[in-house]
């Protein structure tokens, strides 16, 4: 059993560690994921781990009552602080009014982590393509359902099926938890994140108070990522700044348990499923909006009737084929030279992989920030 829940098939989702009645089970990221270490003298074999790890059998929601909608905010402040539509934002929006707490994934410098709010959640928005910490968050949202509070949790699919099954191994009210869930690519390592903001930081030599991911600052269908230093300067344009986008797509820093990812299907875990909304030009050009339009997926009767009550969007039914999103059917792909990146990681560090793998040698970092400093001063002539 302990060997089992240690094997390299974690999602690092933390519902062992919060679901074990001896606290034999601790989370680290040594290994570049958030991965169980299990304290062998302390196990008494009881099997809770195995019973909530979402590697084992999932209760999936059928798809006969799925309905699928085209959302955007209707608030522009709220669409430009968004990833795509906004729809996150709604479905929060309405939990908080009904006196709920919210619990989302938020950046600070170099982590990303899972938080539990009763009214701001803006720091919730947006996308973030790393492995988020849900240290404590299983019990936090335990102690929320037995004080009858309506509790929304968001977070990707393995951890929304974790979700579910702790609130059902406690005995809480299921009723009360809506879960939504994204279709997601895969989850890069938290340490090779934390890696890349020193790595930024000593670069600018100035500290980063945290990354965004996909900012609109070039439109909703650019992939944009952007730096906001601790001296409120926002850099977007340096090859630094980019860097991170080219690890992720490249898919080399992925946890290797996501090329095998169960979740991938549209069956899903959730009671609502949420994306950007990528292939609407073809199926329906007259929704496109460059400032963003959300994809969601009501699997549940309650997930429906939440997304319906939502007063602040703009919602059109659509087809679960018009949405261009391929892990709604299938992993990501491993790529070639996998295992050999990671061993010239843990060898060399994040500094050489940046130079192999990713074009960050002297040369070309120095071209392009001299590229950059001319079109600044061009700009100011």
């Amino acid at each position: 059993m302990i060997k089992h829940i240690t094997e390299n098939n974690c999602f690092g989702c933390f519902a062992c560690e919060s679901i074990c009645p001896k606290s034999a089970i601790k989370i680290d990221s040594k290994t570049g994921f958030y991965k169980p270490d299990v304290d062998s003298s302390l196990c008494i074999e009881c099997g809770l781990c195995l019973n909530i790890c979402p590697k084992e059998q999932n209760e999936k929601n059928g798809i006969d009552n799925q309905v699928a909608y085209a959302i955007k905010h209707k608030e522009k402040s709220v669409l430009n602080e968004s990833t795509s539509g906004g729809a996150f934002s709604s479905i929060a929006n309405r939990v908080i009014e009904m006196n709920g707490v919210v619990y989302g994934c938020i950046t600070s410098r170099n982590e990303v982590r899972h938080t539990r709010t009763e009214s701001d959640y803006s720091e919730m928005r947006g996308s973030k393509y790393v492995q988020s910490n849900l240290s404590d968050i299983h019990n936090q949202i335990a102690n929320d359902l037995k004080n009858g509070r309506m509790v929304l949790f968001t977070g990707t699919p393995c951890q929304c099926s974790s979700m579910k099954k702790f609130v059902k191994q406690k005995n809480l009210p299921e009723d009360m938890l809506l879960l939504v869930d994204f279709i997601c690519h895969g989850t890069p390592s938290p340490k090779i994140f934390s890696d890349y903001i020193s790595y930024c930081e000593s670069k600018a030599e100035k500290n980063i108070k945290k990354h965004l991911f996909r900012p609109k600052i070039n439109g909703w269908t650019k992939h944009t990522e952007a730096n906001v230093l601790t001296d409120g300067t926002v850099d977007y344009q340096s090859y630094e700044s980019q860097m991170y986008k080219s690890i992720f797509h490249s898919h080399l820093a992925m946890n290797e348990t996501c090329f095998s990812c169960p979740f991938a299907s549209v069956e899903r875990v959730s009671d609502v499923t949420m994306a950007d909304f990528w292939g609407v030009q073809k199926s329906h050009p007259e929704f496109f909006d460059n400032r963003g339009l959300s994809f969601a997926l009501a699997n549940t009767k309650k997930g429906r009737d939440f997304v319906l009550g939502c007063m602040d969007i703009d919602i059109t039914e659509v087809s679960v084929d018009d949405v261009d999103q391929p892990q709604l059917h299938r992993p990501c792909s491993k790529p070639d030279g996998y295992e050999k990146f990671w061993s010239v990681y843990n060898k060399r560090g994040f500094s050489y992989v940046v130079k192999k793998y990713y074009h960050g040698g002297w040369l070309y970092r120095k071209l392009s920030d001299l590229y950059h400093k001319l079109k600044i001063r061009k700009n100011h002539e």
